[in-house]
């Protein structure tokens, strides 16, 4: 998993991360966040991601961010490519 905060919100999770034990692994410590939060996981709840992470407050909370990653070209390149040409010609 990689995960990528803008300033400030990087330095803040990545100082949480190392004084909580686990150093400059941030996705190692929010995957710790969500396991150790019961009540980020009701399986009596039909939703996909998209639901759950509204209802964790979790979409939107970085602030200086784009707000979608197609915005920029560069995120969508070879985007939906399994890496072989579909045209040869």
């Amino acid at each position: 998993m990689h995960v990528n905060f803008p300033e400030p919100n990087d330095t803040v999770v990545s100082a949480k991360a190392a004084a909580s034990g686990f150093g400059d692994d941030v996705a190692a410590y929010l995957l710790h966040l969500v396991e150790q939060d019961d009540t980020t996981v009701d399986r009596s709840l039909d939703q996909n991601a998209l639901e759950a992470f509204e209802r964790l407050g979790l979409v939107g909370c970085i602030k200086d961010g784009p707000n979608d990653l197609s915005t920029n070209p560069k995120h969508m390149e070879g985007f939906g490519r399994d890496g072989q040409d579909v045209n040869p010609d």
